[in-house]
């Protein structure tokens, strides 16, 4: 399919996608096939479709995939197991992609005019099982493999020249535990309440410049109805989320903490800025309009250095902006968002489904 007509495929997906419902089969379990439209300044135009199925005993499979504008292909697929009356949590995620994307360097101070472009082949599992060890606490082991090769690279370029680590390709295992709060909380569709993540991970290169290395993720992310505040705000929610990512920096730079892109730090390129240590604090103000038309206003502050203690040394990125989201489902977190985000280098354009956090 030529580029030119992703437009064109994009409207038509679109508009299939709005009054689409899943279906309910006789033995208790439930289809969904949604096409999937959406823009984003870092891909264009995409589209692509998803199916999902959800068991009456709690098990969920999901496959999805899409194709952009610039050339970029990406397949996800799902299972996981959750019920409020079991006490595991497990989860099963898979994706591969080819991927044209840029790079601009390891740092808070890479400038724009730094881009060069390379093409990520890509296979990445994960598998974790988080156990209830009381009510809203889970805990278990979790494990990603990742495979990741680089072709088309600019000429000349860092990873043409192979002078970051990882560059020629690689693979690499990392071995964990993880723990969180607010698991019935399902990241994509925020809900009311507190959401916590913490993942500690052994990083182990297995093929390539060879690394033995640590990851540690935090992920704090509060939903506040307005309305039970004393203003009585019906409808209007305050959103927060806080985020921490850590790593011993001898990582492939693919692997090192980021941030940008159309949820963390909207407006900034996708992972704009890489490094070692990367955080980033980001709040939103979502409020009815009219009917299922709601809009938001967002602004969020992040930064990358090579180490914890450098944190505070370099410039701050910060990035604002607003949007608005029409509901297409039965809850406010089926919902399409348009976002514009600014910085002081650049600004973004999202539109897609789901919420940002």
């Amino acid at each position: 399919m030529k580029n030119k007509l992703l437009p064109v495929l994009f409207v038509i997906l679109l508009l299939a996608s709005l009054p689409l419902t899943g279906e309910e089969r006789d033995d208790g379990t439930f289809n969904l096939l949604v096409p999937i439209a959406f823009y984003t300044s870092d891909t264009g135009f995409a589209g692509g479709g998803l199916f999902q199925r959800l068991y009456p005993s709690g098990l969920n499979f999901s496959i999805a995939g899409f194709y952009t504008q610039k050339n970029q292909i990406n397949i996800f697929y799902n299972l996981d197991y959750f019920t409020p009356e079991f006490p595991w949590w497990i989860q099963y995620d898979g994706s591969g992609r080819y991927y044209p994307e840029s790079f601009y360097g390891l740092g808070e101070a890479t400038d724009l005019d730094d881009e060069e472009g390379f093409t990520t082949l890509g296979l990445d599992q994960s598998l974790s099982a988080y156990r209830r060890v009381f009510d809203g606490l889970y805990i278990g082991p979790a494990f990603r493999y990742k495979i990741n090769e680089f072709v088309d690279p600019d000429e000349g370029g860092l990873i043409d020249r192979n002078l970051v680590p990882g560059s020629e390709g690689y693979q690499i295992l990392y071995s964990g535990i993880g723990l969180g709060t607010g698991r019935e909380l399902i990241a994509l569709t925020p809900a009311l309440g507190i959401f916590y993540e913490a993942i500690g991970s052994y990083a182990t290169t297995i093929r390539g410049d060879r690394a033995e290395d640590f990851y540690l993720k935090s992920d704090f992310r509060l939903f506040y109805d307005l309305a039970g505040s004393t203003l009585r705000l019906r409808g209007h929610q305050f959103a927060l989320q806080h985020l921490s990512l850590v790593s011993g920096g001898e990582l492939p730079f693919l692997e090192l903490p980021s941030v940008g892109g159309g949820n963390l730090l909207r407006g900034y390129a996708a992972d704009r800025f890489r490094d070692a240590v990367a955080m980033a604090l980001q709040a939103d103000y979502r409020f009815p309009i009219y009917g299922k038309l709601k809009g938001a206003l967002f602004g969020a502050l992040g930064n990358v250095a090579p180490d914890i203690g450098s944190l505070g040394e370099g410039e701050l990125k910060a990035a604002w902006g607003g949007g608005l989201r029409f509901q297409t489902g039965p809850t406010p977190d089926t919902s399409f968002r348009l976002d514009v985000g600014w910085t002081g280098e650049d600004f973004g354009v999202y539109f897609l489904f789901g919420e940002a956090y």
